[in-house]
């Protein structure tokens, strides 16, 4: 009986991992939390080295890298082989991505399309899981900078919510002009706008009237632009 406990605590414990979730004890009435606590056994929490409580497992490859030691550790814990192991990276990585494809489609599109490489190699080539991780981190690192394939502007580097305007901005503007039309939009959004502005229709409008200034008085680009900016946490 003792064993079968364990091996179901351990089980929960790897489905938690998988699914970047954590259960909610507080949802369970009192005598539910006092059965748990009586006769659910779970070895104590061991830290691993380089890893923060609550942090994410994509925020942990990006802020530490996928190393053999790191991986190791969290499938000797997790009791997770290589498969398990690479689906837990693989659904901690989609939740990011749907998370905050509303902040920039044209980046986060491009980033779901490596994620669908990247399950696509995890099935097709399991015995590669070197080169899985290699990809997965490479994947992880350009999520957590945000940056694309051709790496953009030097000069976006570090301001994520100017990348997404420029990532997003109508076609016409290229090159040098769209760069500057981004920084332009970056600056007002994050110095002289309503604060408060989000769902408050008469900051909006007035957020929407500075903006035409920035683009031409072209309304289309406005209203084509202002629910990525909209989605910028930073921009308030």
């Amino acid at each position: 009986m003792k064993d079968a406990v364990v091996f179901y605590t351990d089980l929960r414990s790897s489905v938690k991992i998988c699914a970047d979730e954590m259960i909610d004890a507080g949802r369970y009435e009192a005598d539910m939390r006092h059965l748990l606590n009586t006769y659910i056994h779970a070895e104590p929490a061991v830290m691993l080295e380089g890893l923060e409580d609550d942090m994410p497992l994509t925020e942990h490859i990006i802020k530490s890298g996928i190393n053999d030691a790191i991986v190791e550790e969290l499938k000797k814990k997790s009791k997770l082989s290589d498969a398990a192991a690479a689906e837990a990276i693989i659904n901690n990585i989609r939740k990011i991505i749907l998370r905050h494809k509303l902040s920039d489609p044209k980046f986060y599109k491009e980033m779901s399309e490596l994620l669908g490489d990247l399950i696509a190699q995890s099935r097709a080539d399991a015995e590669n899981y070197k080169e899985f991780l290699r990809k997965a981190k490479a994947l992880a690192k350009r999520l957590g900078d945000k940056y694309s394939k051709d790496g953009g502007p030097p000069e976006l580097r570090g301001k994520p919510e100017a990348a997404a305007v420029y990532n997003n901005l109508p076609k016409k503007y290229r090159g040098e002009e769209r760069l500057e039309r981004a920084l332009n939009i970056d600056n007002l959004m994050k110095g002289n706008v309503p604060a408060r502005w989000k769902g408050n229709q008469a900051r909006e409008n007035l957020v929407k009237q500075l903006l035409l200034a920035l683009l031409d008085n072209d309304r289309d680009a406005v209203r084509e632009i202002f629910d990525i900016i909209k989605n910028q946490d930073k921009y308030k």
